[in-house]
């Protein structure tokens, strides 16, 4: 996971705060929490959560020291938690306009934004979720991707 963390804070940005994973016997889940000190749109949080789960998912189905360890191969975006925070440098949360927290969870991705004027204890209002499936097609005619094309077989 370090050398992908490292890659994903040269190429994006993000930094990685956590990881882990659900495992008995074998691998069945990957854990990973990321920051990112930018403010990002619905759009971009798209573009990057789909970006970083690809690449992932790419560079541990071809570590062939990891691959017998696995619950399934190839591994799916049913394999990885993934969650972006996003807050600046002063751990200030984004305005309602962005994306707060974005977290995959089985092949669903979860929006929120951060409302501070909220009483609860967590200020994160789920704003939107979408399928991974659905999300890859967006960022694949967004950002003129078909290289992601390969995450839409089942």
């Amino acid at each position: 996971m370090s050398i992908y963390a490292k890659k994903a804070y040269e190429e994006k940005g993000i930094v990685l705060e956590g990881s882990g994973g659900q495992m008995m016997d074998d691998i069945k889940v990957f854990t990973l929490s990321f920051n990112c000190y930018d403010y990002l749109t619905l759009e971009q949080t798209r573009a990057l959560v789909v970006q970083v789960v690809d690449e992932f998912l790419e560079q541990v189905n071809a570590h062939e020291k990891i691959r017998p360890h696995l619950h399934n191969y190839p591994l799916t975006v049913k394999n990885v938690f993934l969650m972006i925070s996003f807050r600046n440098r002063l751990n200030k949360r984004p305005p309602k306009e962005y994306i707060a927290l974005a977290y995959t969870h089985q092949d669903q991705i979860y929006y929120s934004h951060w409302d501070s004027t909220k009483m609860e204890a967590s200020k994160f209002c789920d704003d939107f979720r979408e399928s991974f499936h659905d999300a890859v097609k967006i960022v694949m005619q967004q950002e003129n991707m078909p290289q992601l094309q390969k995450l839409l077989v089942p």
